[in-house]
């Protein structure tokens, strides 16, 4: 759940600086293609790990917002690799065909709280580095 959090998270606040961005554009062929791209884009945006999220800020808004990832005792590189850590567990946590009953769970309470805590630091870095533009 809250990795699906982050998802719509970022799917939200590209929507509203894309909306922003583009305004000027909207209805000419460039803002129709423009949204058309960045439709396309959200359409397929599934778990957004780092690179996922890098690259669709990067190709409509020329910024990396992982570079901005950054808060006490986390820095960039070890937020993406946490972020993207997170992401494949929610993957083995979903996809799992077989559950073992004997083998430890996939992701208990404590990992919860963490992955909370982290979407929401997470979050709010990502709009820090969005308020310049």
């Amino acid at each position: 759940m809250a990795l699906t959090s982050w998802e719509t998270y970022v799917e939200d606040v590209a929507t509203e600086l894309f909306h922003q961005k583009f305004s000027l554009v909207k209805g000419s062929m460039i803002g129709n293609f423009a949204e058309k791209q960045f439709s396309e884009r959200l359409r397929f945006f599934h778990n957004p790990n780092s690179k996922k999220t890098k690259h669709l800020f990067e190709e409509f808004f020329d910024i990396d917002v992982t570079e901005y990832w950054q808060w006490e005792n986390v820095y960039p590189k070890d937020a993406r690799e946490q972020l993207n850590r997170w992401i494949v567990k929610r993957g083995e946590a979903v996809h799992r065909v077989n559950v073992d009953n004997s083998q430890p769970q996939v992701i208990n309470k404590a990992d919860l709280s963490k992955c909370i805590r982290f979407i929401d630091e997470l979050a709010k870095a990502t709009d820090k580095a969005l308020e310049s533009l």
